[in-house]
């Protein structure tokens, strides 16, 4: 990348120049350069819309916005997403603004905006494409949270096999992820089990860590965790080193939490509920910093079950509380009746209340 740049500037090649620091940027990004990584993109930004040059300047948006969430920056990720898409709508790119409007969804969804989220849900305009399918992991993961799980699942497997045809892992670890999702949400046991041994062949076949693998293991060290038997919990804690090692290198936020959360499932599958009580303590502490209110009620319902197993009853019950308070406010922004009652019944939800009404039932 630097020897391209270099060329492109000796050359006056002015698009390829912008390009290759884009590129340079994310790659320096994946390496843990993240402050240089960053102000690569926001170089090759700035200088793509004074040249007047859209290509670059639409991969800069895409990766700077991306590279904003993938480190919990999200006001940062979601005003720029509402600037790519004012930038695109001048210049008459539908498009890319279709582009922007997913990085954009996507964005809100996760900082618990589901009324705005909703709103800007849109369909791709291509669908058999590679932008065709990061669209729709961004749809079915919202579907996936808001208990859609047959839905789901009949969307992605429609087009399984373009996804995996695509051979990169930015794109088939967030895919197989969200269908082994809705598996689990719809009892398919051995079909989940598949997934995600497929999820971390991938994840084992490349010498560095593609940050959108993140949710995916934390979701299979909860998977294996739960099964309880010895060569599932050997699984659960191969994944945790995985997220723990990738953590290492990279020190995302966002992983930190995941993390933090994975090692709390993990250690009260084994019995340490001491050790689960702290990590999970952590996990709910910088989701709230971070400001993901469905994933820190998903660590308050995880830390409310270990503090209940430490007969820590009053700790326990303020921790379902919290949980059920995010819970109750998230819904309230789900306008259409269908989509908030299908909320209120998905695994989380109803896993959550359930525990609940039983630990006030002990007193």
């Amino acid at each position: 990348g630097e020897r391209g740049l270099a060329l492109a500037e000796k050359a006056q090649l002015v698009e390829v120049r912008l390009n290759a620091l884009t590129s340079i940027g994310s790659t320096r990004i994946g390496l843990g350069d993240v402050e240089q990584g960053l102000n690569d993109l926001r170089e090759s930004l700035r200088l793509s819309l004074e040249s007047g040059f859209e290509n670059p300047a639409g991969r800069a948006y895409f990766n700077l916005i991306e590279h904003y969430a993938y480190q919990g920056q999200y006001a940062e990720a979601r005003i720029l997403a509402e600037d790519y898409r004012q930038h695109c709508r001048e210049v008459e790119n539908p498009f890319s603004e279709a582009v922007s409007l997913m990085r954009l969804t996507e964005v809100e969804w996760i900082c618990g905006l589901w009324d705005q989220a909703i709103k800007n849900l849109t369909t791709f305009p291509i669908s058999k494409s590679i932008w065709g399918l990061w669209s729709k992991v961004v749809s079915v993961s919202i579907q996936n949270d808001l208990g859609q799980s047959e839905q789901v699942r009949i969307e992605l497997e429609a087009d399984l096999d373009l996804a995996l045809s695509t051979e990169e892992i930015q794109t088939i670890v967030p895919y197989l992820g969200q269908l082994a999702r809705s598996y689990a949400a719809l009892g398919l046991e051995q079909k989940v089990d598949e997934v995600l041994h497929q999820i971390l062949e991938w994840v084992d076949s490349i010498p560095f860590f593609d940050m959108a693998s993140t949710m995916p293991l934390l979701f299979a060290i909860d998977w294996f965790a739960a099964r309880r038997e010895a060569k599932s919990l050997e699984h659960s804690h191969a994944c945790v080193a995985r997220l723990e090692r990738a953590y290492d290198r990279l020190k995302a936020p966002p992983m930190e939490a995941a993390l933090a959360e994975g090692k709390g499932i993990h250690a009260m599958a084994g019995g340490q509920v001491s050790e689960a009580i702290e990590h999970l303590k952590q996990a709910t502490s910088v989701w709230e910093r971070l400001g993901r209110p469905y994933d820190r009620a998903r660590a308050l319902r995880e830390l409310g079950r270990a503090l209940a197993a430490a007969k820590d009853v009053e700790a326990a019950k303020l921790s379902y509380a919290r949980a059920a308070e995010l819970i109750d406010t998230l819904a309230a922004l789900l306008t259409v009746d269908e989509m908030r009652n299908s909320f209120l019944a998905s695994e989380l939800v109803a896993n959550l209340r359930q525990e609940q009404a039983a630990l006030e039932a002990v007193g």
